[in-house]
């Protein structure tokens, strides 16, 4: 499930064309939607609509109703070196990474918590699992997180995987 939601929620694009279309607000590239009528119905828009996550600033302004009648947009096309590079962002940037590195800095029991290492080290695990289950293959598990799994654990995971798909 959680491999779904990455799958829909950051490798299908809409996350980085969401914030191009944030970014493009903030800077006054684009305008308020608020300010324009919906393109479908005419009534007053509440939100920008894209079509194809591949261009995130090409986007019309619909209300709610029209944005969940159009459905989905075209996902984006990831090229290799570019999917990498944002799985390990996403990975990188996760609260439970930044707990990781702060333990590995210190890397002194006395002052830390084990249990709370072994904890975020499981979670960090996970987020990266799921972060490569969703991207379908664009990128693979020891290239998205060489840290924090070892050779044999990662043949494991591909071997679990492919048995349950």
């Amino acid at each position: 499930m959680q491999s779904q939601y990455f799958r829909t929620r950051y490798w299908s694009g809409g996350s980085l064309a969401g914030s191009a279309v944030a970014s493009a607000r903030r800077k006054g590239i684009l305008a308020n939607p608020k300010l324009f009528d919906c393109r479908d119905c005419g009534r007053a828009a509440t939100e920008y609509d894209h079509r194809d996550y591949n261009k995130p600033l090409n986007v019309e302004p619909v209300c709610r109703s029209c944005n969940a009648l159009r459905g989905r947009a075209i996902p984006k096309i990831w090229e290799p070196e570019a999917a990498l590079a944002y799985g390990r962002t996403l990975l990188t940037n996760h609260p439970s990474w930044h707990c990781l590195t702060f333990f590995y800095s210190f890397g002194d029991i006395r002052y830390l918590n084990k249990v709370w290492h072994l904890k975020n080290l499981e979670g960090v695990q996970s987020i990266a699992i799921a972060l490569w289950r969703g991207s379908d293959g664009m990128v693979s598990l020891s290239d998205l997180a060489p840290e924090i799994f070892t050779v044999e654990e990662i043949a494991e995971i591909e071997r679990e995987y492919c048995e349950t798909a």
